[in-house]
């Protein structure tokens, strides 16, 4: 359960960061810390460093791991249920019908 918190954790991270520099790209949060790309790599480091910080700094002050995994677990499976209750609506409402969006 623990590994498998571990690679939840990294991939929210990573997806998280990059929906925090698309934000700043557009100028909905700060452009200088949100909007920037490393130039090598070509990540949002400065993102990805905010929310590892914020990361160290809640965790430890929640006791209840159990808690948060559970959370974290009904937080997947309500996204995926809307994602896919959205992906419906989209096709009835455009009177797509062939399978394409």
């Amino acid at each position: 359960m623990i590994v498998s918190y571990i690679g939840l954790s990294v991939a929210v991270q990573s997806s998280a960061s990059r929906l925090l520099y698309a934000k700043g790209r557009d100028g909905v949060l700060p452009r200088k810390t949100f909007g920037y790309i490393h130039p090598k790599t070509r990540t949002p480091t400065r993102a990805i460093l905010l929310l590892g910080l914020s990361s160290i700094i809640v965790i430890p002050l929640t006791t209840k791991y159990l808690l948060l995994i559970e959370l974290s677990s009904f937080g997947r499976l309500s996204g995926f249920i809307l994602v896919n209750l959205a992906v419906i609506i989209h096709v009835v409402k455009s009177g797509n019908r062939s399978g394409g969006a």
